[in-house]
């Protein structure tokens, strides 16, 4: 019989579970960005959470999604990256 899942994600758990992964993900297509700068972009965001900077989705500090969406934009505008108009 497997273990039961943790009620919050785990870093060991796959990205498709944590709804901050696929928020990246899916914020990312939709400003045009390929998997090279998405992977950037997400690695931002949790250098970001272990500096200091955290969200107020829950306890672990993740983000909202309007949270993300600013920090992508200012991912965007800091490495010149134009994305879709």
């Amino acid at each position: 019989m497997p273990l039961p899942l943790p009620a919050e994600p785990q870093p060991w758990m796959p990205a498709k579970t944590n709804p901050g992964d696929i928020w990246v993900r899916e914020l990312a297509k939709g400003q045009g960005l390929t998997d090279a700068e998405t992977q950037r972009f997400g690695r931002e965001v949790e250098l970001a959470k272990k500096e200091g900077d955290v969200g107020t989705l829950n306890k672990r500090g993740d983000f909202t999604r309007d949270q993300l969406s600013r920090l992508l934009e200012e991912f965007m505008r800091s490495n010149n990256i134009r994305g879709k108009k």
